[in-house]
């Protein structure tokens, strides 16, 4: 999955990843199965060629959001607690929309997400 570095972008991954839009449940029959994050994750704008002027500065509510997004189920491996601590350190979120803008879309897929894909680079 290509989304955004921001609580939509991880909160888009778990429902594919559960199956169902509340977080408390579950269902196995609607998962994609082995779905895999590639989206852009923290502090990567910098390795894409977009700037800080990509960022789009923290809001007050990703902090509650991401507090009980770290609780759910498909959040709990180190490497997910890893991101959403850089995430928040970053105080910012960064889309897609504004990297493809900056380095075109043929760059993003070259660049960026055949390297990701081809390093096995990705959350699940």
């Amino acid at each position: 999955m290509f989304a955004d570095n921001d609580t939509w972008g991880y909160y888009i991954f778990s429902v594919l990843k559960r199956g169902m839009m509340a977080p408390h449940l579950s269902c196995p029959q609607l998962t994609v199965k082995d779905v895999r994050f590639l989206g852009l994750r923290a502090n990567e704008y910098k390795q894409c060629g977009t700037s800080k002027e990509c960022l789009i500065r923290w809001k007050r509510r990703w902090d509650l959001r991401l507090k009980f997004m770290r609780k759910y189920p498909c959040f709990r491996s180190n490497a997910w607690q890893r991101e959403f601590d850089e995430f928040k350190n970053q105080n910012a979120k960064c889309e897609i929309e504004c990297m493809v803008a900056r380095i075109g879309a043929e760059r993003t897929v070259n660049e960026y997400l055949l390297p990701k894909l081809k390093n096995k680079d990705w959350l699940t």
